[in-house]
C-alpha cells in the first residue's frame, strides 16, 4: 500500500499497462484479417478464460516496451475508476497507445499515460518467445 487511504502509484501503473495490453490484444485481432466483430470478442472471451484454442500469440500482441504514467491526483484506497485507452498510432512493429484514469462518478482525472508495444520480428523463432516467457510464467 502507499500512504494511508491511498493507493501506491505501481498499482496505477500496473492497470494501464493491462488495459494498454487488452487494447492492443484488440487491435492485434481487428487488424488480422478478420472483419468480424463477434470473432474478436469471443478470441477476447477464450484467452480470459484461458483457453488454450485462443489466438493470443506474442506475435500478434507484442511486449511493453515502454510505459510513462502521469499522476495528477491521489487514487483513493477502495475506490471506483474508469480507464479509457486509444490507438495513436501503427508503424511498423510498433503501436502507440495512450490512456486516461478518472476517478467514478466524479470523472476527476486521476492520471494519465502512454505505452509503447513492439511486436517481435517476423524471423524470430517461436521457441525464443517461449523460451523467454518461460522466466516469467
Amino acid at each position: 500500500s502507499g500512504h494511508p487511504g491511498i493507493i501506491h502509484g505501481g498499482l496505477t501503473a500496473l492497470l494501464f499497462d493491462n488495459t494498454f495490453g487488452w487494447t492492443n490484444f484488440i487491435v492485434a485481432m481487428q487488424s488480422s484479417e478478420v472483419n468480424d466483430l463477434e470473432f474478436v470478442v469471443s478470441e477476447t472471451i477464450r484467452h480470459l478464460l484461458n483457453d488454450n484454442k485462443a489466438d493470443t500469440s506474442t506475435k500478434k500482441i507484442g511486449f511493453t516496451a515502454n510505459l510513462s504514467v502521469n499522476y495528477r491526483k491521489p487514487v483513493a484506497a477502495e475506490s471506483a475508476v474508469l480507464i479509457t485507452t486509444k490507438l495513436e498510432f501503427m508503424e511498423g512493429r510498433k503501436r502507440k497507445l495512450t490512456g486516461t484514469m478518472v476517478s467514478l462518478p466524479t470523472g476527476v482525472h486521476l492520471a494519465d499515460a502512454t505505452a509503447l508495444f513492439v511486436l517481435p520480428r517476423e524471423n524470430q523463432p517461436s521457441w525464443l518467445w517461449r523460451k523467454l516467457l518461460s522466466r516469467f510464467f
